[in-house]
Order: C-alpha cells, then sequence, then structure tokens
C-alpha cells in the first residue's frame, strides 16, 4: 500500500474516503483486485508486483521471503 502511494500519490484502495468511511463501508472487504492509474507509467513486472504485495486472499499472498526475491526487485536491485 505505501509503495503504491509513493508511486501514484493515491491510495489503492478507497482513496479520497476518510479512515472511517473506509472502516464503515468495508471498502478494504471488497477491494479484490488493484487498478493502475495510467501515469506515472509503470512496467507491467511493477504492477505484478504490486499486484503480488496486495493479493486479498491472504493465504495467497507471498510472505515477506517471498516478496523479497520477487523478479521485480531483483531486476531492480541489479541495475
Amino acid at each position: 500500500v505505501i509503495y503504491f502511494q509513493m508511486l501514484f500519490g493515491r491510495r489503492p484502495f478507497g482513496d479520497g474516503q476518510s479512515q472511517d468511511h473506509i472502516l464503515r463501508n468495508q471498502t478494504m472487504l471488497h477491494a479484490t483486485e488493484v487498478h493502475f492509474p495510467s501515469k506515472p507509467s509503470m512496467t507491467e513486472e511493477g504492477k505484478a508486483f504490486i499486484r503480488d504485495c496486495l493479493t486479498y486472499d491472504q493465504v495467497s499472498r507471498p510472505n515477506m521471503s517471498q516478496i523479497c526475491e520477487h523478479g521485480y526487485l531483483k531486476l531492480t536491485t541489479t541495475l
């Protein structure tokens, strides 16, 4: 969520809503997919990284070790 906000300047879910509104309307419970703004542009590998980090199903979501091995991080750390 923080990386998404740093890149796009908005939250991936419930942007423009108060925290109270997000909780009351259960916005996070209904946030099953990530939508990316057109600007700034981002590689598909970067989008896949964010999608993996924000996977709705906690059982399917990669753990920290798996995230650290993600191709996007490997790509950016070798440049």
